[in-house]
């Protein structure tokens, strides 16, 4: 795949996509709810590492 004739709509899309598909290892959470969740708690560092 040639990513050098992608948009920037094309990216976000994509970026939207995988944070918003739930994960089992998240407990069936998307990676998008566990980032606002450590924001709303104040929690630095990466969402995987809950």
């Amino acid at each position: 795949m040639d990513l050098s004739t992608a948009t920037q709509a094309q990216f976000t899309a994509i970026e939207r996509s995988l944070n918003n598909r739930p994960r089992a290892i998240l407990d069936v959470a998307t990676p998008q709810e566990v980032f606002d969740q450590l924001k709303l708690n104040h929690i630095a560092g990466v969402a995987l590492q809950v």
